[in-house]
């Protein structure tokens, strides 16, 4: 029949065309210098498709045949050796290519799945014994894989700690005969396991070998797999991992193809579409979902069910978290709806560990960003099971499923991990790869499934249609939810916003936090910019963690297009919040929006503004008056003449603030007495440098502290454990001299982790220096742009000369002389002109010339490629020596930040000190020999008296340049200078008195002064910790002498004799107080002024304060000293403070 004759022919077509293929492939194998080089480029000149004729070919050929998979099952590390990897093809050719050789090892392949399940099992729920004999089995049934490898090093941290994990690794690289990619593998694996190092940590630790090239795609696989979607070139895992074990390539294998099919969303190839079909035979459920995804069988019977998925959606939470089916998001959820927190669990108990982290993401704690680190270290130790896919989604996508029109490769990926039951990825599965029949085939199973009719509720009008989810038993509140959001996707804004209003009366937190971020963005949707500004405000305000689940940027520009909001101080603090999250690009908004804010009240000053009633605007602008109404922002505007009138003002806010915000009350008495004290303080030095130089330490610390705490926890590991340094050393050199040996060329130069003490200690302070030097939003050379690159510097020097009009501008390249001349050129010949003319505009050459080499190269950190750079930061032998060891195995990582910001502030000081010097010997230098040379080259061809005009000019503006390089060098000094004059007593009793009044402004505070000190001047070094101890004792009588409304008497005698300070603070007690109670309270508090006690209430508030007179006896005056506190019959309270050898220390100790 003319049916079986087409058949015929086809299959003698496709039998020639097998014979073609596998020849031409014999041929290109045995024309080569080796069979390996032989097939890799027999296999490159093959097509894809073709792979399985010509590897049936390889297969049966017994020469060939180990050529094909070079490590099979290694019995033996000393087994698992380096091979020459085949020449990389397509994503395609290499999931063919390899897919086709594991289908030679279904068995054993399905046999190590049951393993893996198995360990994962007990390594999850933390039985480490039981998860180490499953890899025992693995290890025996199959050898040494690189999966082994790094299952077996987790479970020794784990288990045995940093040393068992350790002692392992350098059994492992020991052996000479291990593939030196392996244990170049197995090295970082070690260090990813260890327990100080955090995510980001690792991340930057491999930022070189993630920067570019194959390698960065490899090592995103191998070693940092937390998101596999960012491998640009799926087929180089494939590749590299060709001379791997079978295991190894079975896992690349699988992930590989995850990542290509979340990439291209369909499966072109028949030959790969059959390999996935063989492999889902070994039981594999990401194989099993990808052959049902993509082919045409039914749906696997085990991912069918949705009961845990139904419990939630009908708020049965507890069986959520009881069900012996996992969902690790679900359960973390059900925890927060259910108004409880779980116990914090132990490190080795993975589920729940991961189940507490998520819960303090999704109740946004203080720690919610720490929790988000941790999950993605956590993701890595099971970067083969879905649990690590869960925790991606649950990090990375979007929760808001039903508002996604189009879904994310780290949507896909996640769904191809998780099972189809799961009605929120069955939809991304539907969508994202056109497999619509998944949702009718799971409600044809599950048809009274609740989750499945809601998923379908959604998407259903309830306006048209009778609502399905009025037939669904929920809680009330996650009706009022979902109704309002199937009422924001048929655009009724305003009836999903009264639905989310009512779900936001709920009495479970996690709601109202939920309702409201619900209920923001529908305000925003609907172009109700001013709610939405409200709503926002007003939450991140009562918990600031929520700040990150907000598009601050986009609402702030919204809001800055809102005529009614400019004035508005929601939007000031709006800005405010929104430039502390990171979006500095709206401070420069806050000072206008504030002015306007005082506009609107009438004021020029914001501690005249009325109090609002209501409490939600007592809250903003308590906000604003705290956060916005601070000297800073008030500097910006014109409405204060000086320093002090601004500090004046807020300490005004402060005290009206203490009216308002009573808890917050600490707060701003410290604010009040800072200012106070430092104002006062200010008068008492000859000089307040003010230096443009500066660092954001509060911001450098809080970029560096997470990483620089991972390191110093490796560091002082090695300080107390000299074998673990030495065998740190061993291997990070022993790994170092095999990557650089031949035969690996793509490993070479690689750069390893610092493991040994002196290259942590290098990069510690690498990290600081460079984030103190460089860091964008903080560093030192941020703010010398901004404060004197970027106009001061240039504006400052060339102002004199632009004053007497000696400089003249240009404009593509065509010079105009000032215009004050031109009454002048008048007088003299046009030669003359001509030659002024010349002579101006070499000076404004000159001049300009000598200007930007510092704002070029000068004025900048000293690095490569600016090596004139005087901002340096290169330290000698002597000083990092000295740094390095200040580091003790108790130093903390604040104390650690402290000397490593202290070394920087050396180096900046000694660089400061020679850019005072080189502008005084070089710039002035060059601009008056400039000035000198411009009079010189006038008076050459115009008389002295006729040019007389000109020559005045030049010396005006001598003098006052000369002024100009004064003042600019004085910028060049580190801000915080604390210097002090010596000053007498009773200076420092006015400004305590002062800081006193200040804070208490409804006490009269005026004591009676004895003091028999007026001829004595104490060294400056004391006055801040005098100043303290006076505020002390004068606060005391305010404050514990037993007055409401009056203020006590209060006498100060002061008397200095041979070195020592004798201070009798008395006052009055009220008559309400019992006095012989208080002769109690006083003797014990008497027995605690030592150093036991003292230490330890130094740093909390309340009491009497002793332990801070101590405090600051003991660490700051550095003085011996005593206390005695007595209660007289007469009703009085004395305090007799005596401070010895005050006036005998070398002032240059303390500086």
């Amino acid at each position: 029949m003319p049916k079986s004759k087409k058949s015929k022919r086809q299959r003698q077509s496709a039998s020639k065309h097998s014979r073609n293929v596998t020849q031409s492939f014999q041929r290109l194998v045995h024309r080569a210098k080796s069979i390996r080089s032989g097939l890799s480029q027999a296999r490159a000149f093959t097509a894809a498709e073709n792979y399985p004729t010509v590897i049936d070919l390889v297969k049966k050929d017994r020469v060939l045949r180990h050529a094909l998979s070079v490590t099979n099952f290694p019995k033996s590390v000393a087994d698992y050796q380096d091979h020459a990897r085949l020449e990389t093809v397509s994503p395609e050719g290499e999931l063919i290519w390899t897919g086709t050789i594991l289908c030679s090892h279904l068995e054993k392949l399905e046999r190590f799945y049951q393993l893996k399940q198995s360990f994962h099992s007990h390594f999850i729920f933390g039985q480490l014994e039981h998860a180490q004999k499953e890899l025992d089995k693995v290890e025996a049934e199959f050898g040494i894989s690189l999966w082994l490898i790094g299952k077996r090093i987790q479970v020794l941290q784990l288990l045995g700690g940093l040393k068992e994990q350790k002692d392992y690794l350098e059994s492992l690289i020991s052996i000479k005969e291990l593939s030196q990619p392996i244990a170049f593998l197995a090295y970082w694996i070690s260090l990813r396991s260890e327990e100080n190092i955090s995510f980001s940590t690792l991340e930057n630790d491999l930022s070189d070998l993630l920067a570019g090239g194959e390698i960065a795609d490899f090592i995103r696989y191998t070693l940092l797999p937390y998101d596999l979607t960012k491998i640009t070139r799926p087929e180089i895992p494939l590749s590299w991992c060709e001379p791997y074990a079978i295991i190894d390539r079975y896992e690349a294998f699988v992930s590989v193809l995850q990542v290509q099919i979340s990439k291209e969303k369909v499966i072109h190839n028949k030959a790969l579409s059959n390999i996935i079909e063989k492999l889902s035979s070994t039981g594999d459920a990401r194989l099993r979902r990808i052959a049902y995804i993509f082919g045409s069988g039914s749906i696997p019977q085990d991912e069918t069910d949705t009961r845990i998925y139904d419990l939630y959606t009908e708020g049965k939470y507890l069986k959520v978290i009881y069900d012996e089916k996992i969902n690790l998001e679900l359960i973390a959820r059900s925890w927060a709806l259910l108004n409880a927190c779980p116990t914090k669990p132990s490190k080795s108990s993975l589920l729940n560990v991961i189940i507490y982290e998520m819960f303090q993401i999704i109740t946004l704690t203080k720690e919610a960003s720490s929790s988000k680190q941790k999950l993605k270290k956590l993701s890595l130790f099971i970067f083969d099971h879905e649990f690590s896919f869960q925790i991606q989604g649950f990090l990375e996508r979007s929760h808001d499923h039903i508002f996604i029109e189009q879904y994310t490769e780290v949507d896909n990926i996640v769904a191809l991990n998780t099972e189809l039951g799961d009605p929120w990825c069955s939809s991304v599965i539907a969508t994202s790869f056109s497999k619509n029949e998944l949702e009718k085939e799971l409600r044809q199973i599950n048809p009274n499934s609740s989750s499945l009719i809601l998923r379908h509720s959604l998407i259903t009008d309830p306006q048209h249609n009778q609502n399905p989810l009025d037939t669904l038993d929920m809680p009330e509140y996650r009706k009022n939810l979902y109704s309002a959001h199937s009422e924001i996707l048929h655009n009724r804004h305003q009836n999903a916003i009264a639905l989310y209003k009512e779900a936001g009366r709920s009495e479970i937190p996690f709601v109202v936090e939920t309702s409201r971020r619900y209920l923001f963005n529908a305000f925003f949707s609907a172009g109700l910019v001013k709610q939405s500004a409200d709503l926002a405000v007003r939450q991140i305000i009562e918990k600031p963690s929520t700040a990150d689940t907000y598009p601050l940027s986009e609402l702030c520009k919204q809001c800055l297009n809102q005529e009614d909001l400019l004035s508005d101080p929601v939007l000031a603090v709006l800005l405010f919040i929104s430039t502390r999250e990171g979006y500095s690009k709206f401070e420069k908004h806050i000072s206008d929006v504030y002015e306007n804010v005082l506009d609107a009240n009438n004021t020029t000053k914001p501690s005249e503004i009325q109090e609002p009633e209501s409490k939600e605007k007592q809250e903003v602008f308590i906000f604003f008056l705290r956060n916005v109404c601070t000297p800073r922002i008030m500097d910006d505007t014109t409405h204060f003449d000086s320093v002090d009138e601004i500090e004046s003002e807020r300490i005004a806010v402060c005290q009206k603030l203490l009216s308002i915000d009573i808890l917050n009350s600490k707060t701003y008495l410290n604010e009040i007495r800072n200012l106070t004290r430092d104002r006062n303080v200010a008068t008492l030095l000859s000089k307040i440098q003010i230096s443009k130089i500066f660092v954001d330490e509060p911001g450098i610390r809080m970029v560096i502290e997470p990483s620089l705490r991972d390191y110093l926890k490796r560091y002082q590991e090695l300080l107390k454990s000299p074998n673990l340094a030495y065998q740190a050393e061993k291997l990070s050199k022993w790994i170092g001299d095999r990557l650089n040996d031949r035969g690996h060329p793509e490993f070479r130069n690689v750069k390893l982790p610092a493991s040994e003490r002196e290259s942590l200690f290098s990069a510690m302070l690498l990290d600081v220096a460079s984030e103190f030097a460089f860091n964008p939003a903080y560093g030192l050379d941020t703010h010398v742009s901004t404060s004197i690159r970027h106009g001061s510097f240039e504006g400052h020097l060339r102002g004199p000369f632009a004053l007497e009009g000696l400089l003249c501008s240009s404009e593509d390249g065509e010079w105009t002389i000032p215009r004050r001349w031109q009454a002048f050129f008048a007088s003299v010949s046009a030669s003359q002109q001509a030659h002024i003319r010349k002579c101006l505009i070499r000076f404004t050459q000159k001049f300009d010339e000598v200007i930007r080499v510092y704002l070029q190269r000068k004025l900048h950190i000293n690095v490569t490629g600016n090596e004139q750079g005087l901002f340096s930061f290169d330290a000698s032998e002597e000083q990092l020596k000295k740094l390095e060891h200040s580091i003790s195995e108790e130093t903390k990582p604040e104390e650690l930040i402290d000397l490593f910001l202290s070394h920087c502030w050396d180096l900046t000081t000694q660089s400061l000190d020679s850019i005072r010097a080189d502008i005084k010997s070089v710039a002035a230098k060059n601009i008056n020999n400039a000035l000198d040379n411009l009079i010189k080259n006038i008076e050459s061809k115009i008389s002295h008296q006729d040019a007389a005009p000109l020559i005045d000019a030049t010396a005006r503006a001598r003098t006052a340049f000369d002024s100009a390089v004064e003042d600019v060098v004085e910028w060049f000094q580190k801000p915080t200078d604390l210097s002090r004059d010596p000053f007498e007593f009773e200076t420092a009793i006015h400004v305590a008195l002062q800081q006193v009044q200040n804070c208490y402004v409804t006490h009269n505070v005026k004591p009676k002064l004895y003091l028999e000190t007026s001829k004595t001047k104490f060294q400056g070094i004391y006055l801040d910790g005098l100043c303290e101890i006076l505020f002390i004792l004068l606060q005391n009588c305010v404050i514990h002498s037993g007055y409401t409304n009056d203020t006590p008497l209060i006498e100060i005698n002061a008397n200095f004799n041979n070195g020592t300070l004798l201070i009798e603070c008395s006052n009055s007690l009220s008559q309400d107080v019992d006095l012989e109670e208080r002769k109690k309270a006083a003797n014990r508090a008497m027995e605690n002024y030592k150093a036991d006690s003292a230490l330890r209430m130094a740093r909390k508030e309340g009491g009497s304060g002793l332990s801070k007179i101590w405090r600051i006896c003991e660490f700051n005056l550095k003085i011996s000293h005593s206390i005695d506190l007595s209660v007289h019959d007469s009703g009085n309270f004395e305090t007799k403070l005596t401070l010895e050898m005050m006036g005998e220390r070398d002032e240059n100790l303390h500086h």
